[in-house]
């Protein structure tokens, strides 16, 4: 389904914490996130959601068939006994 899914940190679920990350990603034309900026979260969930961000790969926006580097925004909801998946921030 194309879903990216970041997995709470070991240290939060064991306390019960949940948060929700932003992040904005510059995509270029492989589809890869060349550049990831946290907006909004603790350290220990971002750095989990930029690992998920890196080993994500995505559909290029296209300019006349010819793929381009494009921005977007996610947002990761981390919720106990729920999966960790983007959407639109």
């Amino acid at each position: 389904d194309g879903a990216i899914v970041a997995r709470s940190p070991a240290a939060a679920l064991s306390v019960g914490r949940e948060e929700t990350v932003v992040a904005w990603v510059v995509v270029n034309e492989q589809g890869q996130a060349s550049q990831i900026e946290i907006a909004e979260g603790s350290d220990d969930f971002a750095e989990q959601v930029r690992a998920a961000l890196r080993a994500a790969r995505f559909k290029p926006a296209e300019d006349r068939l010819k793929p381009i580097r494009f921005p977007i925004a996610l947002q990761f909801d981390f919720r106990i006994g729920a999966e960790r998946a983007a959407g639109p921030a």
